[in-house]
């Protein structure tokens, strides 16, 4: 894809993080899906949004965006954890704050009880036999603090008593309401010179969007008139393994804006 040399794109081949990935991934997926599907061409650009085409030889520009917030970071840890433990669970409470801090001293903490193999091989044990076992962190308190918890599942148990788990949520409809302008608003500066523009944000990582979205369907419906600064506005939840679709997923471009793509 032309724009790479421009683009700064090579963070993510540099750093390796988990995050950035997603991110360039989605970036990957919406640029197949207009190339192969549209027939129309993506470049990656130098500044402004992420991707940049023409329809009909008139220009117009893409904003990717993972919703990642600390979502990313539980897939991590709950990919380290699987390597050695695929019995290993990694949970939040849904719809509430979730803001793990990635500092040396958190992924320490998180990772210590992996350097005792034998205690985790006891508390497996254990969970099958008893229903699940926590892992980390030692409290509830801690678990409701943190907003987040590893436990063993026990998934062989005929107990399933969870009581050191934090048995607390958030509201799905107040979630939903906050969630997508949040992005909307963040993105504000990144896409307001440029048009017209269309955000496209893949919400696969947040299950908290995924399990709202069923429960309030007609929360989902995003208003992409009240935004100024906005032309399109593209949800859908997509794996690494798949192609975005705009069939299954909430699409709306403004009419004034001349991109004949979904109305």
């Amino acid at each position: 894809m032309d724009g790479w040399g421009k683009s700064n794109k090579f963070s993510v081949v540099k750093t390796g993080n988990f995050s950035e990935y997603w991110s360039f991934l989605w970036e990957l997926q919406v640029a197949f899906v207009f190339s192969n599907e549209l027939g129309i061409p993506l470049q990656w650009t130098k500044k402004g949004p992420d991707l940049h085409g023409k329809i009909e030889n008139a220009d117009f520009f893409i904003e990717c965006n993972v919703a990642r917030k600390s979502y990313g970071t539980l897939l991590f840890i709950e990919e380290i954890y699987q390597n050695y433990f695929p019995q290993i669970k990694v949970d939040h409470s849904p719809w509430m704050h979730l803001n793990i801090k990635e500092s040396i001293e958190v992924f320490e903490a998180v990772f210590a009880p992996l350097q005792n193999p034998r205690n985790l091989e006891m508390k497996l044990k254990r969970a099958n036999k008893y229903g699940p076992v926590k892992v980390f962190p030692n409290t509830i308190r801690e678990a409701k603090k943190q907003n987040f918890w590893i436990y063993f599942d026990g998934g062989n148990s005929k107990q399933r008593t969870r009581q050191f788990l934090p048995n607390i949520s958030g509201d799905p409809t107040c979630y939903l309401q906050d969630v997508i302008p949040t992005i909307i608003k963040n993105k504000k500066v990144q896409i307001k010179e440029y048009r017209p523009n269309i955000l496209a944000i893949n919400m696969l990582l947040s299950n908290d969007y995924q399990i709202a979205q069923y429960l309030r369907p007609e929360e989902t419906l995003q208003r992409v008139e009240e935004y100024d600064f906005l032309d399109g506005l593209w949800i859908t939840s997509c794996g690494i393994d798949g192609i975005p679709k705009f069939d299954n997923s909430n699409c709306k471009i403004k009419p004034e804006s001349n991109i004949h793509l979904f109305r």
